[in-house]
């Protein structure tokens, strides 16, 4: 049981910190667009983060960046999904 309470703390931790890369990579990852290419192009239709699916239309800080923006993601969902599995099998279970 204590087990489960200090894997929650720190899987808990990764999430905030996923969370939060989420964001600074996404800005970076805008930012980091190449010559001529606006925001909302219509290549990306008109939504910045679509700069995911198209690493044509990034520079080399912006691929890194986008790197760090899909890691970021995943290491959101596994960790979101280990909690949630971690609950459905412990329970609410109380020392």
């Amino acid at each position: 049981m204590v087990f489960s309470k200090i894997l929650v703390s720190l899987l808990t931790c990764v999430i905030f910190l996923s969370w939060v890369g989420y964001f600074v990579f996404a800005y970076q990852m805008v930012k980091a667009r190449k010559e001529g290419v606006s925001i909302f192009d219509v290549r990306l239709m008109s939504n910045p983060l679509n700069l995911v699916f198209r690493p044509s239309l990034l520079s080399p800080q912006g691929l890194i960046a986008r790197r760090r923006f899909i890691i970021s993601f995943i290491s959101f969902i596994v960790s979101l999904v280990t909690i949630i599995l971690l609950f459905q099998r412990c329970g609410s279970k109380t020392d």
